[in-house]
């Protein structure tokens, strides 16, 4: 999305589907400044470990290919990250932060 007056920041909601027959894997939404015309993305998601240990959900598009990782924080808090766990960094004005409440 190009910045501008129109898109200063992005709000995201996305919602993880779990599934009850495969644990740590499961479908997904996600809705949004991006897809305001639209009805949002979709996908699917696992749990891949990462470094310490560390739960990262890694979610993928409809045709497989890798789009986000999250790292999980604690109970209310995703923070993004790189292919290889490390934190996405932001600034002043924005963080890679997503937050239940």
């Amino acid at each position: 999305i190009p910045p501008g007056t129109e898109c200063y920041k992005l709000k995201w909601r996305i919602i993880l589907y779990a599934n009850a027959e495969k644990n740590g894997t499961g479908n997904y939404k996600i809705l949004g400044t991006a897809w305001r015309k639209e009805n949002g993305q979709t996908g699917s998601w696992k749990i891949i470990t990462g470094k310490n240990g560390r739960i990262i959900y890694q979610l993928n598009d409809d045709k497989g290919n890798k789009v986000l990782y999250l790292l999980k924080a604690d109970e209310n808090i995703l923070l993004f990250t790189d292919a290889n766990g490390n934190l996405l960094t932001g600034d002043e004005d924005f963080s890679y932060t997503l937050n239940r409440k």
